[in-house]
């Protein structure tokens, strides 16, 4: 199992990845804006994601009076997220229209928050194929929407047996970069930086380098946990029951499964619930 990007924290996320925090003040409007689409982004968490829409809504209307272009980008696509987890295509379809509307109004090139829109949602259907069709990277695109695209492009290519080098080497280079820029309190998204970390451990554990998997799970892990992506923490945890599983701990297993089931359970995380029950109930044959 694999886990995808649900959230792109506006306060945090600074695309360009490079600089320190902005020195000016922020402004009054843009600081309650940002806290609405944080808040709706901890409902989409939680899977409450009705709330998470409303939420959503009231973020982008509030950055549409003080014309914060990215800030919308990042409500259209937190809406779009629910309306696909939901199951409305319709829905979905027309705010992804919505998105190309908005990024044909700006003389910036934002084309990489459709990318990766499309990619979550053919990565939702399962779809390994189309994401390797779509999932070239592009380098003039900002490190922190790279990784993004990086990820789930390996993540596919892990579900297909298929190897990557080129894309390997990017996304360590621009994951180890960032996680520095994090240490120092740069400006970045933690999480995306974590599923760098996630996505190097899967590729390298289905393509049998156990010791590296460890080495970059373990990354994550601590990512996770001190940013409090605590839903994250378990697929880490169900990753590093994968792990074990390779490495002949058999000890070590059924802690890390019943670990990442208690967390998985508080979020309602379906699929993986049943997933890790069943590993359970093969492990108590054995």
């Amino acid at each position: 199992m694999n886990r995808a990007l649900i959230l792109l924290p506006i306060a945090l996320l600074v695309l360009g990845a490079c600089s320190s925090l902005p020195k000016r003040p922020i402004p009054q409007a843009k600081q309650n804006a940002d806290l609405l689409l944080q808040q709706a982004q901890r409902l989409e968490i939680n899977r409450r994601l009705i709330d998470s829409i409303d939420g959503y809504e009231s973020a982008l209307r509030s950055y549409e009076l003080i014309d914060e272009m990215e800030g919308q980008l990042i409500c259209h696509l937190g809406i779009a997220r629910a309306q696909l987890q939901m199951g409305f295509p319709d829905d979905f379809n027309q705010t992804r229209q919505n998105l190309v509307t908005l990024i044909g109004y700006s003389t910036r090139d934002y084309s990489y928050y459709l990318r990766i829109l499309d990619l979550h949602r053919l990565y939702q259907q399962q779809d390994w194929q189309g994401i390797r069709r779509i999932g070239e990277n592009d380098r003039s695109y900002p490190e922190i929407a790279q990784i993004q695209i990086l990820s789930y492009r390996l993540q596919a290519d892990a579900r297909l047996m298929q190897v990557n080098p080129d894309a390997v080497t990017r996304l360590t280079r621009l994951t180890q970069l960032n996680y520095q820029r994090l240490q120092k309190n740069r400006a970045i998204n933690p999480e995306i930086v974590s599923t760098g970390y996630y996505t190097l451990a899967y590729y390298y554990l289905v393509h049998g380098r156990h010791d590296r998997a460890a080495k970059y799970i373990a990354k994550a892990k601590e990512i996770d946990f001190d940013y409090e992506i605590y839903l994250n923490l378990g697929f880490d945890l169900w990753l590093e029951a994968q792990i074990a599983r390779v490495e002949g701990n058999t000890k070590a297993i059924s802690g890390l499964l019943i670990r990442a089931r208690k967390i998985f359970q508080n979020y309602r995380e379906s699929g993986m619930l049943r997933s890790i029950d069943k590993e359970l109930a093969a492990l108590a044959k054995e």
